[in-house]
């Protein structure tokens, strides 16, 4: 029998496939009927429905003509009857625009034929009733009452008739569209149910052709792992050859339970030879366990030399650093010294301007009385010109000279001290610059000593570095030559417990059942 090369993802697909479009067809079909009633619910509502209410009007409209002819008959001024005469034109003109529209409805050469002869008949009894209106306005009621007999009466009734035919034509067609809305909406009820239970008989058919498709192939596997797990690798697997997912399935199963045979067989022949190299392993770490002891020994000789020699080297760097220290502080005390002397050197400086400035101002001055001397000279000659009425002015102008004149004296004595104050702060600046010079020669002799410190204190630095790092290796040395002692012993128990569980794994691996 010849195997179907679907996978099981195909038919399941497939399965769900055949669903979705019967479903789909039902509900495309479900979705025709709806249109078609909502079609034919339209047409009932929007052409049928419209005729029946024109022909409402016009029946209303019939009556209200009657009742103006009548009304003409009985009143007896003009305004009333041309009241009635106006309100007839106005139903005529509101009946032809409705009777137009109608018209215009007709889908059939029938239907436009019955709406015209209405027209015909609605025309007549209009002109009958607005005939009788005009013998009435007219005071003619004789004739008036022979042609509401004759004329008007006959046409009511023709019109009346076809009123009457049209609405009952319009009120069948109604009932017949409800009558096929109620079959539609039935036969696509029972067309929905009945595709909805094919649906399920396939959806339950599908489903049982797929649990036979997938069940046993699961149930030989299951049967296949438990029996493996019971230690049995001596079962075959059968259906590995199908194409589907399930047939992969099996084919790995079966390579999986090959692999764990040649797997325990090659852990068998193993364990043996485990079991014989750990008493190898033992004796060994016999022979190491002594050698590590006596290693361990001499490592701590050496370490305990190696600890004396960096106390020793650490001496010599605390000296060395104190010296670094002392130099350090020495270089900051010059370089403070030469920055005291840099900011004397400055202000001096600053005196020295100072001073030549007050030598301008005191010119300034100088020059100042000189003028103010030569303006109250003016003023004294201008004022002796003016004789006695100048008086006044010119013992203003004499005492303006005077204190031209005191103001000229201080000028030249401030001049004087300013000008020996400039020699003293020269002389100071040639000094301090001096002074300046040697702190600067200090400050560098100062930082080479530092300079030369420094390199002394870097190389016992890293003397003692050296040393402690040799010293903590020799350390690190002997504690692993200790733990290596204490590993020794270890190993020499692992390789006693390794040879006891190879024996147990020895009979653990017996348990499984191969081909041999």
């Amino acid at each position: 029998m010849q195997r179907s090369r679907l996978t099981i993802g195909g038919r399941m697909f497939l399965s769900y496939l055949l669903i979705i479009i019967l479903g789909l067809l039902s509900s495309f079909y479900g979705c025709y009927v709806i249109f078609g009633v909502d079609r034919e619910v339209r047409l009932m509502t929007d052409l049928h429905l419209d005729r029946v209410t024109k022909v409402s009007v016009f029946k209303e409209h019939m009556g209200a003509v009657g009742t103006s002819v009548g009304q003409v008959a009985m009143l007896a001024d003009d305004a009333g009857r041309a009241k009635e005469r106006a309100n007839v034109q106005t139903l005529k003109q509101q009946d032809e625009a409705l009777m137009k529209a109608l018209l215009e409805s007709a889908d059939t050469s029938g239907e436009k034929a019955l709406i015209e002869k209405l027209g015909q008949t609605q025309l007549a009894y209009y002109k009958a009733a607005e005939k009788a209106i005009e013998m009435g306005i007219n005071n003619l009621f004789e004739e008036m009452s022979q042609h509401v007999s004759k004329a008007v009466a006959p046409a009511r009734q023709g019109y009346a008739d076809a009123l009457a035919e049209i609405d009952e034509i319009q009120r069948n067609a109604m009932h017949e569209s409800a009558d096929l809305v109620t079959s539609t909406a039935t036969q696509a009820g029972w067309l929905i149910l009945i595709v909805a239970i094919i649906v399920g008989i396939v959806g339950a058919v599908l489903a049982r052709i797929t649990a036979l498709a997938i069940v046993p192939p699961i149930r030989a596997a299951a049967q296949l792992t438990q029996a493996v797990a019971e230690g049995d690798l001596t079962s075959k697997l059968e259906g590995s050859d199908r194409p589907d997912e399930l047939g992969k399935l099996m084919q790995s199963l079966g390579d999986m339970n090959n692999r764990l045979t040649h797997m325990v067989r090659q852990i068998q022949q193993n364990a043996e030879n485990i079991s014989n190299e750990a008493n190898e392993i033992a004796r060994g770490n016999a022979d190491l366990s002594f050698r590590t002891e006596t290693q361990a020994a001499n490592l701590q000789q050496t370490a305990a030399s190696l600890h004396e020699l960096s106390e020793t080297v650490r001496g010599n760097v605390d000296a060395a650093q104190l010296a670094n220290h002392m130099a350090k502080a020495a270089r900051l005390a010059a370089e403070e010294g030469g920055s005291v002397v840099a900011k004397v050197v400055s202000t001096m400086d600053q005196i020295s301007v100072a001073s030549t400035r007050i030598s301008d101002i005191t010119g300034v001055i100088d020059g100042i009385a000189f003028q103010t001397n030569i303006l109250a000279l003016n003023a004294a000659v201008e004022a002796a010109r003016a004789g006695e009425q100048g008086r006044g002015f010119a013992v203003v102008a004499g005492e303006v000279r005077t204190l031209a004149g005191r103001a000229a004296e201080a000028a030249k004595e401030i001049k004087k001290l300013t000008g020996e104050s400039a020699n003293n702060v020269e002389n100071g600046q040639i000094l301090v610059r001096d002074a300046g010079k040697s702190m600067t020669n200090i400050v560098a002799q100062v930082q080479n000593f530092a300079d030369q410190v420094d390199i002394i204190t870097a190389s016992a630095d890293k003397q003692n570095v050296s040393i402690q790092e040799i010293n903590h290796a020799a350390e690190q040395l002997d504690g692993m030559t200790q733990q290596n002692a204490a590993m020794v012993e270890l190993a020499a128990a692992a390789a006693e417990g390794l040879r006891r569980q190879s024996s147990d794994l020895v009979e653990l691996v017996s348990r499984f059942k191969v081909q041999h």
